[in-house]
């Protein structure tokens, strides 16, 4: 008798363990599941300057998680913030050439161009030459020079 309520009393507890290391494996894979899901924050930079002798004034940007941001009027030596942040899908950019008072507005992808191994560690910097907006991926290369690939 006490044998037998032994041996129920261990096969009570081995299922009783089988089912929490079931719901714990459920678990686990359906965190891991939302881990993948998301998009993986990674340390960069952004970076928005004047290029070319055009004043801008009004410039306004939105990059992802940094929401938007507004400057009222761009140097050459630009404006930038570096964190860690995901990759935006894409990057909203309004400016106003100073000189004809033209109003220019681009909304250009972003993720689709560079992944965010690429950006980890770099910087993405918007150039506005008059009208024209440029997008660049830059390394800083270890000597201080800079290696450029334009994505827009």
């Amino acid at each position: 008798m006490i044998k037998e309520k032994t041996i129920m009393k261990y096969a009570i507890e081995r299922r009783l363990v089988w089912w929490v290391q079931l719901i714990s494996a459920g678990l686990l894979t359906v965190w891991m599941a939302a881990c993948v899901a998301m998009d993986n924050p990674v340390d960069h930079s952004v970076q928005i300057k004047r290029v070319g002798a055009a004043q801008v004034v009004g410039i306004k940007y939105v990059y992802g998680v940094l929401g938007e941001q507004k400057i009222g009027r761009l140097s050459n030596g630009g404006d930038g913030i570096t964190e860690l942040m995901p990759v935006p899908e894409f990057i909203d950019v309004e400016w106003t050439t100073e000189a004809d008072g033209q109003k220019h507005a681009v909304h250009m992808p972003l993720k689709s161009k560079v992944s965010a191994h690429e950006v980890s560690g770099n910087i993405v910097r918007i150039e506005i030459e008059g009208e024209v907006l440029r997008v660049f991926l830059v390394v800083r290369l270890p000597d201080f020079r800079e290696e450029r690939k334009q994505i827009y």
